[in-house]
């Protein structure tokens, strides 16, 4: 690596750093700040906008996430990049042609072994509102532990809108169970034991009373 680029990511690096701690603390305004700074002398960073579409979802503010995302999108994008890109837009009343599927495809993917279970439990409409609960879900099911923080809020923010959505709620409950929020963690696999089916409806019921015995192991102590 060269000087240059070495300095380059070192930058990024620390932009991405500190503005991961103050997201993660809740002071959404100073990681804005602290990424807008960044993108001034490096537009070109997707993995920034990326990370810049996050807090402006959190902040509810969907046309800063879509100005902060858009310069970024083309066909070969990345998921990280389309997915949000693909929210920002239903949510601003656009739908464009590939979109739907784009994001059901990637769902029932990164699902596995589940796929028809999966495709049965994903809104099948051509609304806004079906194209924001299938980014939502493509946002909670893709990525890898380290994006745990983020999975969740947008699995949050899927069963806020479809309660019981068994993909969702599988997918909020490993994340829940693993920051001991095992109520939180119950309640969601329990609304989504009646919509489960086939060999995910096993699986839904076993987290659900994996949850429960740990409720009851958390009252105990």
């Amino acid at each position: 690596m060269n000087v240059n680029r070495r300095s380059m990511f070192s930058d990024w690096m620390t932009a991405r750093g500190d503005a991961g701690g103050l997201l993660a603390s809740g002071h959404l305004v100073e990681a804005r700040k602290r990424l807008d700074s960044y993108l001034e002398t490096h537009s070109n960073d997707s993995t920034i906008a990326v990370i810049a579409a996050d807090i402006a979802f959190r902040r509810g503010d969907n046309v800063a996430a879509y100005s902060a995302i858009a310069p970024f999108v083309t066909v070969s994008s990345s998921p990280e990049v389309l997915l949000r890109a693909s929210l920002a837009a239903a949510r601003l009343g656009e739908v464009y042609p590939g979109q739907k599927e784009y994001c059901a495809n990637l769902v029932i993917f990164y699902c596995g072994a589940w796929k028809e279970e999966v495709a049965r439990a994903l809104p099948t409409g051509d609304e806004t509102k079906d194209l924001e609960k299938l980014s939502l879900l493509g946002l909670a099911v893709y990525g890898n532990s380290d994006d745990a923080d983020e999975r969740l809020f947008y699995a949050r923010q899927e069963l806020a809108l479809d309660r019981g959505n068994p993909v969702a709620a599988t997918i909020a409950w490993q994340f829940l169970m693993g920051a001991g929020k095992y109520r939180e963690a119950a309640s969601a696999m329990k609304d989504a034991m009646p919509r489960a089916t086939g060999g995910m409806a096993y699986w839904v019921k076993r987290e659900y009373d994996d949850a429960v015995s740990a409720v009851e192991s958390q009252k105990k102590h």
